[in-house]
C-alpha cells in the first residue's frame, strides 16, 4: 500500500495484480513527506510505516498485502482521515491471476506443496524428502499437486476467513503458520482488497494506459510505459491446463 497524506491518495497493493511494479514505478516518482508511507518501499523511498511516525506494526506489512479495511481496524489509518482521499486498486481476470499465484508458488514455495500434498494425500513427508523438494524445479517436483486438487484443497482445508494480516502480528504466530498463511492470502478473492467506498478500480490487462489515472491524481508523470517487472511467476501452468469446472470454481 501507498499512504500518501499529503496528496491525499492511496493505492491498494492486491496480490498478483501488478502491485509491487506499479507501487515500486509511483514511489519513483513521488516525495515522500511527513505521514506518507509505503509497505513495500525496498530502497527506492526509505519510507515505511515505522519511519511515518505512525502505530509501527513491523516489517510484516512489507510483503503481505494488507487491505485498507485491515489498517483501519490496527488504527494505522483513521478512516476519518481519508473521506477525501483517492483511493486506486487494479482489477485483474480471475481466472489469469489464479494462474500467475499458482505458477508464482511453485516457482519459489515447493515447501507450500509439499504441506498441500500431505492434505490431500492424507500423509506426513519427513523434513528429509521436504528439503530434497525444495530445490526441485517444477518439472522434477516429486509432490506435485493438480489443479483439481489444489482447488478442493482451497475449498476443503483452508479458512479464508483467518487469511487476514491482523493474524500474522500475533506474537505467538509460528514461522510455519505465518508461511501457509501467506501463501494462501495469495488466492484470496480481489473483493477483499477492492471493497472500499469510492475505490477507483484499474484495469491489469491495459495497466499501462490505466497508470495515467494515477498521474492524473498526483499531478505527475509516473511513467506507464516504462514498468519493471517485479515478482513475475514461471510458466508452469497455462489456462489450457484447467478444466471448465476448474474454471468455474476459480470464477465463482
Amino acid at each position: 500500500m501507498i499512504f500518501c497524506k499529503s496528496r491525499e491518495f492511496i493505492f491498494i497493493r492486491t496480490s498478483k495484480n501488478a502491485s509491487t511494479s506499479l507501487s515500486l514505478q509511483i514511489q519513483k516518482n513521488i516525495d515522500f513527506q511527513p505521514g506518507d508511507f509505503a509497505t513495500e518501499f525496498h530502497n527506492l523511498s526509505p519510507v515505511g510505516i515505522r519511519e511515518s511516525g505512525r502505530k509501527n506494526i513491523g516489517l510484516l506489512a512489507r510483503s503481505e498485502h494488507p487491505n485498507l479495511s485491515e489498517f483501519i481496524r490496527l488504527g494505522i489509518i483513521e478512516e476519518k482521515e481519508i473521506e477525501n482521499f483517492s483511493i486506486y486498486g487494479v482489477l485483474r481476470e480471475p481466472v489469469d491471476r489464479f494462474i500467475s499465484a499458482y505458477n508464482f508458488l511453485y516457482g519459489i514455495h515447493n515447501h507450500f506443496f509439499s504441506y498441500v500434498y500431505e492434505k490431500i494425500n492424507n500423509i506426513n513427508l519427513t523434513q528429509e524428502q521436504k528439503l530434497a523438494a525444495e530445490s526441485c524445479k517444477y518439472d522434477d517436483f516429486p509432490y506435485k499437486v493438480s489443479i483439481s486438487d489444489f482447488l478442493y484443497f482451497l475449498t476443503n482445508y483452508s479458512d479464508f476467513g483467518e487469511i487476514s494480516f491482523e493474524k500474522k502480528l500475533n506474537e505467538n504466530a509460528t514461522s510455519k503458520v505465518t508461511m501457509k498463511s501467506s501463501n494462501l492470502r495469495l488466492f484470496k478473492e480481489q473483493i477483499n482488497w477492492i471493497d472500499y467506498p469510492g475505490l477507483t478500480l484499474l484495469d491489469f490487462h491495459s495497466i499501462n494506459t490505466e497508470v495515467n489515472k494515477i498521474s492524473e491524481a498526483l499531478e505527475i508523470d509516473v511513467g506507464g510505459t516504462s514498468f519493471i517487472q517485479i515478482n513475475t511467476s514461471t510458466k508452469s501452468i497455462t489456462a489450457d491446463d484447467l478444466s471448465s469446472s476448474d474454471i468455474s470454481l476459480i470464477k465463482n
